[in-house]
């Protein structure tokens, strides 16, 4: 149970940085006049590496030997990212084109609602102990 609550805390933790970090780089991209969904997608694969590196090692404590395993480990937290980007920028078009949102508040929405889902998904089929 503790182990659980400190992974948690650890993913909020990456979380949070990643998301920093990607809505920085979102932000940027917004102000040189790139597209919101160019700017979402290019923040986002850089958030990604930045994930799965973090959560490999800082979060579910990967050791070096089980990241032998590596190709799979990524291939499948990719599948996992695209998914995610994909209802993302479906979720982004909805809430910016039919709410009216703000291109800059809605995808700390997003992230928010999919948090969760990033995080069971990671511990249970990515980064567990089998």
């Amino acid at each position: 149970m503790l182990e659980i609550l400190k992974e948690k805390i650890k993913f909020i933790f990456v979380g949070s940085l990643n998301t920093g970090l990607t809505y920085i780089i979102y932000l940027l991209l917004l102000k040189i006049n790139l597209h919101y969904l160019f700017s979402f997608t290019i923040s986002w694969f850089v958030g990604f590496l930045f994930t799965f590196l973090m959560s490999a090692k800082f979060v579910f404590n990967t050791k070096l030997k089980e990241l032998a395993n590596i190709k799979k480990k990524l291939f499948l937290f990719l599948i996992l990212s695209l998914a995610q980007l994909f209802i993302s920028i479906l979720m982004l078009e909805v809430i910016i084109i039919y709410f009216d949102l703000n291109v800059k508040i809605a995808p700390l929405i997003i992230v928010a609602i999919l948090f969760i889902f990033k995080f069971v998904l990671s511990k249970l089929y990515i980064f567990n102990k089998k």
